[in-house]
């Protein structure tokens, strides 16, 4: 959206350049009230009822823009009963790396609460960060999704990073095979 209205301001001819960003700035301050006001101005947050009512929750993380040699990301799914990291390298994404643990109830239990209490929460506005690496959540319900969002971009956390309660989760022999891509 936003390179559109810088795009269809620059088509303005017998503009000078300073009113054609003028322009192009108040379609950008524009489409964000529109953004707002179709959101309703409200923040959602990830509560513990939602992650209740989860089949899965999923966590996702690259290492951003780098040469495809070096791009690497995995992929932590917790369900009720297991624990699951995929790790997918270079230039054709092939799975280094994957292994599927059983979890106990409590431990279930343990990985809700933290995330429950991360303050995890949509923002009102969003922000994109170019070049970092990506961090994401999905907390679904079969195949609807009851929450979702990139940290830093579209939801914010109050409380340590988003990955905090899904490194929390895995066992030594997974945490070893992350702590190796850094």
């Amino acid at each position: 959206m936003l390179v559109l209205a810088l795009t269809s301001s620059a088509v303005v001819y017998g503009q000078s350049k300073k009113e054609k960003d003028v322009n192009a700035l108040a379609k950008i301050a524009t489409i964000q009230k529109k953004e707002k006001a179709r959101k309703g101005g409200k923040a959602e947050n990830l509560s513990r009822s939602t992650l209740d009512k989860a089949t899965s929750v999923i966590y996702y993380c690259d290492n951003g823009s780098v040469p495809p040699q070096y791009y690497y990301h995995y992929t932590i799914t917790v369900t009720k009963q297991t624990v699951q990291l995929v790790i997918k390298k270079g230039e054709k994404q092939n799975t280094t790396y994957s292994e599927r643990a059983d979890i106990t109830r409590s431990q279930y239990e343990q990985f809700v609460s933290k995330l429950s209490n991360q303050g995890i929460k949509k923002t009102k506005d969003r922000t994109i960060a170019e070049g970092s690496g990506l961090s994401e959540i999905k907390v679904g319900q079969n195949t609807a999704v009851l929450f979702s969002g990139y940290e830093g971009d579209d939801i914010t956390v109050s409380h340590g990073r988003l990955a905090d309660a899904f490194l929390q989760i895995l066992p030594p022999t997974m945490k070893q095979q992350i702590t190796a891509l850094n």
